[in-house]
């Protein structure tokens, strides 16, 4: 199949042929007469006619020297050569020995690794390609290499960088969404999120213990399935506020990420907007859009909606873009956090109805069931059931008015919602919960390298990588396909990552400066591991938003060689 490499078949040949060559051949003699030439002639010289002359040393002419060149020695052969070579022999022969030196230096031009300078000796380790790096930003472009003993000023190690004009340009780079070119060099222009993809779910815009300087902060949530990047977004009133997001802010699936004007309004914060930005105690408004103004979400409310001391809340159940712009779905918190003042910044939101589910953790799990989860709410109190979509929990316990613990059935992939039945009537949060399946269209994919690693618990694993191949979307520009979905995971040796809940999993970033890739995408990450042991790792690919993937190891699986256990990558963590 065209995404399969071959090289290392083809090497492999190459070196067998090599080998096989007969054992009764002089070394060095290409054509087994015996001479140690490969002119054929048997005579120990290099042209191709036959002397006659009987002379003892390994040429056939009458002197007595011994080199193989065309020389103008008194032997009776008729060659006429007038060959030029570039050896530093000292014999005696008619041939003319060269040396190419353009710069003065005393290095011939085959051992300089800059003929141009006469600071371009021969290297004691041979010559390094370092790439010039014109804008600063500590990458280099690749068609401007530059070959030195050490590294020249102005030049980088690498030659990654798509556009060395700009420093802000290049692999390390927040590709901010909207703004008309590609900055982080993967290839694409990154989008932005649409409207209803991220959430204005809380605000607290008039704290009681700490100010309004130093404890108003607001909450988003990411409502797809894919990870989600603030950088770049703006957040504003309708009035003169305004805040651009610097730097990277990437928000996981179905989380919450909590901005704050200062560091101490909680303690869950993932971005500061400072002074640029308040929150109005009457009317006032909060929007996230676009750097072109498309609004993602907006939240509008009245004077005397504020309430001192408590963050105003959007119901679990209404985590959607309508529900989140209509203030019927608002209501003030009633969980208390750190500062004692009344909000769940970064957590579940409280119900508004003063009973029901608002949220469930973990909120995704295998369709194979068995996964112990966490429902969280209020008035929980004697029930009878718990449902994820029709399908009973097999097991369940009533921990607390607030809390249930459960155990998910099996069930087909997607998502569904989560029933708590009691007494008083069913307690539903919609879209709940997510089964993942293996019914994924990703033609192939595999773990590329290494097969095994190590590294000491709480260290940071080496670049660990992997690719994909989907029809109509790994085989062309930009070097990542759009709609993928890439995640590294680490679990228990011999299990199987499709159907053991004890793997974990982290996003992969996409790796744009794959030069031999072909028609694949190569994504990369590490791992981290806080526990001395012996792991498995491996990669999955999604193209439905995270519903369906295909689980991938070292050997490569696809439709008719699924995953296999025995081909999982090994990870060796050592004790610290």
């Amino acid at each position: 199949m065209r995404y399969f490499v071959f090289s290392i078949v083809v090497s492999f040949l190459w070196l067998a042929a090599a080998s096989c060559a007969p054992s009764n051949v002089t070394p060095g003699d290409g054509d087994g007469d015996g001479d140690g030439e490969a002119d054929g002639d048997g005579d120990g010289d290099s042209d191709t006619d036959v002397d006659t002359d009987s002379d003892t040393d390994t040429d056939s002419d009458t002197d007595t020297d011994t080199d193989v060149d065309t020389d103008t020695d008194t032997d009776t052969d008729t060659d006429v050569d007038t060959d030029t070579d570039i050896d530093t022999d000292t014999d005696t022969d008619g041939d003319t020995d060269t040396c190419t030196d353009d710069d003065g230096d005393g290095v011939c031009v085959a051992d300089d690794c800059d003929d141009s300078s006469d600071t371009g000796a021969g290297c004691s380790e041979g010559c390094e390609v370092f790439y010039s790096d014109a804008d600063g930003d500590g990458y280099g472009a690749a068609a401007r290499p530059v070959d030195a003993c050490e590294m020249p000023a102005g030049t980088v190690g690498n030659g990654v960088d798509c556009d060395d004009a700009d420093r802000d340009v290049h692999p390390g780079a927040t590709d901010l969404c909207g703004d008309g070119r590609d900055d982080d060099c993967d290839g694409i222009d990154r989008p932005c999120p649409a409207p209803g993809d991220v959430l204005i779910t809380e605000v607290m815009a008039d704290p009681a213990a700490l100010g309004d300087t130093a404890g108003e902060w607001f909450e988003l949530y990411n409502a797809t399935s894919a990870p989600v990047e603030l950088g770049g977004l703006v957040i504003r009133d309708e009035g003169g506020d305004r805040h651009v997001i610097a730097g990277s802010v990437i928000v996981e699936p179905r989380t919450f990420a909590v901005l704050v004007r200062a560091t101490g309004a909680t303690s869950s914060w993932r971005y500061v907007y400072g002074g640029s930005m308040s929150l109005g105690n009457d009317d006032d408004e909060l929007i996230l859009a676009t750097p072109s103004d498309v609004v993602i979400s907006r939240v509008a409310w009245p004077a005397g909606f504020v309430t001192r001391g408590a963050s105003a809340s959007l119901d679990p159940g209404a985590f959607t873009a309508s529900g989140a712009a209509d203030l019927d779905n608002w209501c003030d918190s009633t969980s208390a956090y750190f500062t004692g003042d009344r909000g769940t910044p970064g957590e579940s939101n409280d119900p508004c109805a003063g009973s029901g589910v608002s949220g469930v953790s973990p909120g995704e799990g295998l369709g194979v069931g068995g996964l112990e989860v966490t429902i969280t709410g209020l008035g929980f109190s004697g029930a009878t059931a718990v449902l994820f979509g029709t399908a009973a929990a097999p097991s369940f316990h009533v921990v607390s008015d607030s809390e249930v613990a459960a155990t998910t059935p099996p069930h087909a992939a997607g998502w569904v919602d989560v029933t708590v039945r009691t007494p008083g009537g069913d307690l539903t949060l919609r879209s709940a919960f997510l089964y993942t399946g293996t019914g994924s269209d990703i033609d192939w994919c595999n773990v590329q390298w290494p097969r095994a690693t190590t590294t000491a618990a709480g260290t940071p694993t080496e670049l660990i990588f992997g690719q994909v191949f989907r029809s109509g979307t790994t085989e062309v520009a930009p070097a990542c396909g759009e709609g993928i979905i890439a995640q590294i995971g680490v679990g228990p040796i011999d299990s199987d990552p499709s159907t053991s809940h004890a793997w974990t999993w982290s996003v992969a970033a996409c790796n744009p400066s794959c030069a031999d890739c072909g028609f694949n995408d190569e994504y990369m990450s590490t791992l981290t591991v806080e526990t001395a042991g012996e792991y498995a790792f491996a990669y999955r690919f999604s193209s439905d938003e995270g519903i369906n993937y295909r689980y991938c190891d070292t050997s490569g699986s696809m439709d008719g060689d699924p995953y296999a256990v025995a081909s999982q990558g090994r990870l060796t963590v050592t004790a610290p």
